[in-house]
């Protein structure tokens, strides 16, 4: 997902009524805008404020001036669009980090929503306030877009928590492996289904904006190997491996856009483990799913730090890059092992290979309602309701 700078135009003799300090907000943002500024906690935090205070000073003379919106609504656009984008990015560091604590619970989980529901309602609050006096903007659809941009993050973001949800659920809490036994399979099929429609919702999403060139093919591969992937577990509780063994292809064929085949592929079972498994009988799934078909899972901060060297020119969200190393990828070489081991030596099911077919036991996708905070303009200030409401509760003595 790209990052949405805009650069603001030059002012003209139309713009008379910016006074020294105004302009002095406006050379701030410009040079945050311009800079090279890094994507760090206190570099967001700096240019978010820096950027709310030119806006919160445009919507001060807008208020006294109504008439004057129509000449200000471009610095306004610029400004929103920017600030937007920062919240979006400290969305994307707070995903990293929230993944890394290991904790489902964390509240860098609620954080993480909360900005990017920020951003979400500031653009918002943007669209009201220019069809609020009928005034057009030359940058109109890039708000549209950024809008769907960020609901496109929510989502993702509900994906990325789902997905260490079910890491938890195939992992044995005393250590640090990935399991698979009957009871985990049945119990799991559910929540696999549920997090497929939520992958394919957010394809669904992700491909229109793909055409504006906001999306590149890796978070699509991702999206759509992730529901080939999940579905296939679906598929296997039901017996029908076949199905499973040609979704699970699918989802190899459709991260091998993001990563070489042969890091997916690759066997993580030892030697010891494949011979033992060779030799024995396996007549029933039960005691063909507890042999030791596990993956040892690297620490995740050993992994985030490994993903973090490679931020320079990143061609997907750090925090899915994480997830496939750390979760997805193991579990595809753990039932890739799985499936072909169950089929050969028990239900005898063909592979279907047939991409229509398989697309067509998928189910339909779906896509949360994501609502924005509101934000407000009161005293001079650009801010969100609650903010408001704080300091109007604020007492005095």
């Amino acid at each position: 997902m790209s990052n949405v700078i805009l650069n603001y135009p030059p002012l003209n003799k139309d713009h008379d009524k910016y006074s020294v300090h105004l302009l002095g907000l406006r050379e701030a943002a410009i040079g945050i805008t311009d800079g090279n500024t890094t994507d760090t906690s206190n570099e967001n935090l700096y240019s978010i404020d820096t950027y709310l205070k030119y806006a919160s000073s445009l919507m001060e003379i807008i208020h006294q001036e109504p008439v004057l919106l129509k000449l200000l609504s471009t610095d306004l656009t610029v400004t929103l669009i920017n600030c937007s984008t920062r919240y979006s990015t400290i969305t994307t560091e707070l995903l990293q980090r929230a993944y890394a604590s290991n904790d489902t619970k964390s509240k860098l989980w609620v954080s993480a929503g909360q900005e990017v529901k920020k951003g979400l309602g500031l653009l918002q609050f943007l669209q009201k306030t220019l069809n609020s006096k009928s005034v057009g903007s030359i940058h109109g659809t890039t708000i549209t877009e950024q809008i769907k941009r960020l609901q496109l993050l929510s989502q993702l973001t509900v994906i990325t928590l789902s997905l260490l949800k079910l890491k938890h659920t195939l992992s044995n809490p005393m250590t640090t492996k990935l399991e698979l036994e009957t009871n985990k399979i049945s119990t799991t099929a559910s929540a696999c289904v549920f997090n497929t429609k939520l992958c394919i919702g957010c394809l669904n999403n992700a491909g229109v904006l793909k055409h504006q060139g906001f999306i590149n093919q890796q978070l699509l591969s991702f999206l759509d190997g992730s529901a080939f992937l999940l579905m296939s577990i679906d598929e296997f509780k039901s017996d029908e491996t076949g199905v499973s063994i040609g979704m699970l292809e699918q989802t190899i064929k459709s991260y091998s856009d993001i990563i070489p085949r042969s890091d997916i592929t690759q066997t993580i079972l030892s030697k010891n483990d494949s011979a033992r498994s060779a030799k024995e009988t396996l007549l029933k799934k039960k005691d063909l799913l507890k042999n030791k078909m596990h993956h040892t899972l690297s620490k995740t901060k050993n992994i985030t730090s490994k993903v973090d060297s490679k931020v320079s020119t990143p061609k997907l969200l750090p925090v899915l890059d994480t997830v496939l190393h750390d979760f997805l990828i193991p579990l595809i070489q753990l039932l890739r092992y799985v499936y072909k081991q169950t089929n050969e030596k028990l239900t005898f099911k063909p592979v279907e290979s047939d991409i229509n077919t398989l697309k067509a036991k998928l189910p339909s996708g779906i896509s949360p309602n994501v609502i924005g905070i509101e934000w407000t303009f009161e005293n001079g200030t650009l801010q969100t309701i609650e903010q408001s409401k704080e300091t109007s509760n604020t007492s005095y003595f």
